[in-house]
């Protein structure tokens, strides 16, 4: 079953969104085109921004231009991610989604991953003022016997005062269903959601066990013969 539930420890320390084992290498980021997704269905749209608590300690201002743009912003993000600098990728959240996800004690946690490889897309301009935007990527890891998969994520932003931020996530957790929105400005709605994907990966990988099982069986069995 192709599905990106297997990805990679995300952001939050609290919260283990995606559990594959650390990759070996030390290949670099590929920024080109992604696949066009479409639209999420049901990202929020509020840009009101809660000021961020003393206690977060983010840099002022990331390595980047305040006029940066959406593709420039998840790049640098997701590159964030594959170094693991957590201070980089806490600063390209909205100020909205530290403090919300601060007060659920969820620490931005990059993976850290140098071997992953990713591409970043064209942004979509969501909102009429063009102050909400989705960018699809595509997050590409190996393992240790060198094979490889790759996963499609959407990130969703917010323009800020200050720039560009990430609001959000959404790709596909199970193949053949909806692609899952995780709100980083809400951590209750995202914990609840996670809770209900994680029981719905479980039942796919106890079917999957129950059809490989009898393939098995119907591969050893003897051939009946004829008379």
């Amino acid at each position: 079953m192709k599905r990106s539930g297997c990805l990679f420890v995300f952001l939050f320390s609290s919260l283990t969104l995606f559990g594959c084992g650390p990759s070996q290498g030390t290949a670099q980021p590929e920024k080109g085109q992604a696949a066009h997704s479409h639209a999420l269905a049901g990202a929020p749209h509020d840009h009101a921004s809660t000021p961020v608590r003393p206690e977060i300690a983010v840099p002022a201002q990331p390595p980047i231009p305040a006029n940066a743009t959406p593709q420039q912003v998840v790049a640098t993000f997701l590159e964030s991610l594959r170094g693991g600098d957590e201070m980089v990728a806490a600063a390209l959240l909205t100020d909205k989604a530290r403090e919300e996800t601060a007060k659920k004690d969820l620490a931005v946690q990059p993976p850290g991953t140098p071997a992953a490889k990713y591409q970043v897309g064209e942004a979509e301009y969501v909102t009429p003022n063009k102050d909400g935007a989705h960018v699809p990527s595509v997050w590409t890891e190996s393992d240790d016997q060198g094979n490889s998969e790759s996963y499609e994520i959407i990130w969703v932003l917010r323009h800020q005062q200050n720039g560009w931020r990430i609001a959000g996530m959404a790709t596909q957790i199970v193949e053949n269903t909806a692609p899952l929105f995780l709100n980083f400005e809400d951590p209750e709605d995202m914990l609840q959601k996670w809770q209900q994907a994680s029981e719905e990966m479980s039942r796919a990988d106890a079917e999957d066990g129950v059809r490989q099982a009898r393939t098995s069986e119907d591969s050893t069995a003897s051939p009946t013969l004829p008379r």
